[in-house]
Parts: structure tokens; sequence; C-alpha cells
């Protein structure tokens, strides 16, 4: 699965990073697109450990009591579900699309809902606050975002989409 993304020049993308990681209240959650990333420093393809590529999104999160930080959410390309749900939330289904392609650049500055969740220490890894799933947009489609999604045509709209 290939991802679609628009170049950022390394200076503009470390501003966009400079978001505290920290532990988040588990629960119910704002939050927003900073940055999707598909290349790491070097170049090369995100990729799993077990070598199937990956995307990397950069959330900026805001907690039920207030607080805000980053999360890291990494989806790899054998995770429909996570991507569905993650375009489901921020009220773009259309992304999740039969091409099986992803513009991640339509991603970036939306907003939604998800729960948090905190992911306890374990062996050389901190604890850390992780997604536990995205909420779905209330209404399916954010007016704003309807029909934004590669290729659309009235009969996507009513399509199942299994998985």
């Amino acid at each position: 699965m290939a991802f679609k993304y628009d170049y950022v020049p390394v200076d503009k993308l470390e501003d966009q990073t400079r978001l505290e990681i920290k532990i988040l209240a588990e629960g119910d959650a704002d939050f927003k697109v900073k940055a999707v990333f598909e290349k790491d420093k070097d170049g090369n393809q995100l990729t799993t450990m077990a070598g199937i590529s990956k995307i990397r999104v950069l959330l900026s999160c805001k907690d039920k009591k207030g607080d805000s930080g980053a999360i890291f959410h990494d989806i790899s390309a054998n995770m429909p579900w996570a991507i569905k749900t993650l375009c489901d939330a921020v009220g773009l289904p259309a992304l999740y699309h039969r091409s099986g392609t992803l513009d991640t650049a339509k991603l970036v500055g939306l907003e939604g809902k998800c729960v948090l969740q905190t992911k306890p220490a374990e062996g050389k890894y901190e604890a850390k606050t992780v997604i536990k799933q995205y909420v779905p947009h209330p209404g399916g489609v954010a007016p704003e975002q309807a029909h934004a999604g590669p290729g659309w045509t009235q009969d996507d709209e009513d399509e199942e989409i299994p998985f």
C-alpha cells in the first residue's frame, strides 16, 4: 500500500513536532492531526519490525482534564480498520477508499475525538499514552469535509466497506 504525502521541509517539520509527549488522563479526548510521516529521517519508508509499510500520525491531544500532549500513532498497511476509524473520526470516511491509497495530506489539520489509554512501562520502554480507539464523527461526515475523498462517487457513499 502506498501512502501519498506532501513533502514538508525539515525545518517546518520541527515546528510541527515540538509538542510535549506526556501521560494524559485515560478516557475521552479531543485530537488534531499535526502531521503524518511516511518516511524516516533518512528518507526511507517507515516500516514495522515485520517489514510492513506504515505511517506515523502525530496527534495533539487534549484529555478530559484539559491537559494537552502529543501522541504518535503508528498505522501499518495491514491495519485497514485503523485507517478507516481515523478517517471516520475526522469526518472524512471517503478517504478510506477501495484504491488502497490514503491521501495523508488531507488528514493534516483535521480534528476529532478519541479514547486514550495508558500503556504501562515494559522493559526498556516507559509508560505512554496511546489511542485506544477513535470516535466516529457525529453525523458521519463533517459538513465541510463532505465528498473530499479521492475518486468519490455517489455509489461509494452507499457502499459498505468490509474489514
